[in-house]
């Protein structure tokens, strides 16, 4: 088969000019590339069925344990009460809960016994009720919430039996009638940062498992349009760079959107599983972990099209694309066991290459202000624009050469001379 190559001054083959110039400017073609990208892989029967298997794996993995492992009768909860109010506040809340729980109130002399109580595991809680009426419930790594909620719930009603009592309510009334009078504490934070690394290791593993599939079908799909030659008249009929730009673009807005769905069903598992105390820790750190995705996918991306456009068929793809492959795992594996805050963790969250991994971590530990986050966001889209350039560089020297596989060095001069 001939290719579509002709020989330079030097003898070496450069890409030709497609014969007639592309009909559509960058804009709308690279929109038009967009739409067609998201279109064909919509339609991609393989596509959908692993988006919806990992969904459902996603919910079963966090719905599951609760059904089986949640026990059949009513939770029962033994609280260490300090004060004269709070027995009569666990009782309510008992009954509150319309059987759902079981409450023994524990009696303790004072608050420090009552800590004793819990730190040892002798009682699941504590309740100490303060002038005013006020109660707190103390827990060692957690409290727990249905016990939370029954006691909001009691106390709730009383306090608005009394409101009700008066001839008419005053500001302070109408707020104790709306805001939770039960406050919570734990004496043991160990069981929050065991939280935070699991959802940090869930994102990181998200991010790689996501940049590597998707960046990975980028740099088939182009390698095969080359190999089949449909390139030809796609270049014929839009600006290379178009191409590349929609490429990558619609595969984000997939990407994204994937991920979008994936936290979502992860949130509705929690809440379904009674897992209501994750959410928020979840949620919160979902906002930075989208921003930093959507930078650090943008950022591969166009090395992978550029990968898949320097191989001339699919048999090339494992060579061409290993770098990025390397790329791609080393700032995983580095971002998965450099865990603990510290120096090494900080600089790895101002890496390109591993801040997507760290930066959101150190953000779930606290361990990070909002202003380093941006500043890590900024240095990611500056080396972003930067590969952008050298990636469409190359993904333009060796797209339209089809008769073997392009090295870097060729692609970049036969760029330089296009």
């Amino acid at each position: 088969m001939s290719t579509l190559t002709t020989p330079s001054a030097t003898g070496s083959p450069q890409a030709p000019s497609p014969a007639r110039r592309p009909a559509l400017t960058t804009v709308p073609a690279a929109r038009l590339v967009a739409a067609r990208e998201i279109w064909v892989r919509l339609r991609d029967r393989a596509f959908l069925v692993s988006t919806a298997v990992t969904l459902v794996i996603i919910a079963a993995s966090i719905i599951v344990p609760t059904l089986f492992f949640g026990g059949d009768g009513p939770e029962e909860y033994r609280v260490a009460a300090v004060g004269q109010a709070a027995p009569a506040a666990l009782d309510d809340a008992a009954a509150a809960s319309d059987g759902a729980l079981e409450v023994e109130a524990v009696a303790a002399d004072d608050v420090a016994a009552a800590q004793d109580l819990v730190s040892t595991g002798e009682v699941d809680a504590a309740l100490v009720a303060g002038p005013g009426g006020s109660l707190e419930l103390v827990g060692n790594e957690s409290t727990p919430d249905d016990l939370v909620d029954a006691l909001n719930a009691a106390v709730s009603v009383e306090r608005g039996s009394a409101v009700l009592d008066e001839l008419g309510a005053s500001p302070e009334q109408v707020r104790a009638l709306t805001e939770d009078p039960v406050t919570t504490r734990v004496l043991d934070d160990s069981g929050t940062e065991l939280v935070v690394t699991l959802v940090a290791l869930v994102f990181a593993f998200l991010f790689f498992f996501t940049v590597f599939g998707f960046g990975y079908q980028i740099a088939q799909s182009v390698t095969e349009e080359k190999q089949s030659r449909v390139v030809e008249l796609l270049v014929a009929a839009v600006p290379v760079r178009a191409l590349l730009i929609g490429k990558v673009a619609g595969n984000t807005l997939l990407a994204v959107g994937q991920i979008v769905l994936i936290v979502a069903v992860g949130l509705l598992g929690l809440a379904a599983s009674g897992q209501g105390d994750l959410i928020g820790t979840v949620a919160g750190a979902s906002g930075w972990f989208l921003v930093f995705f959507l930078l650090g996918f943008t950022m591969l991306s166009t090395l992978w099209a550029a990968a898949g456009a320097l191989a001339a068929r699919i048999e090339d793809l494992q060579s061409t694309t290993l770098p990025l492959q390397m790329l791609v795992m080393a700032p995983f594996f580095v971002a998965v066991y450099v865990t603990e805050p510290g120096r090494w963790l900080t600089l790895l969250s101002y890496v390109p290459f591993t801040a997507p991994l760290s930066m959101p971590r150190r953000l779930l530990l606290g361990d990070a202000a909002w202003w380093e986050a941006l500043l890590a966001a900024g240095i990611i889209a500056a080396t972003t624009a930067v590969l952008v350039l050298v990636a469409s560089r190359l993904y333009r020297g060796s797209l339209m050469r089809t008769g073997s596989k392009t090295s870097i060095k060729q692609a970049w001069r036969a760029s330089v001379e296009d």
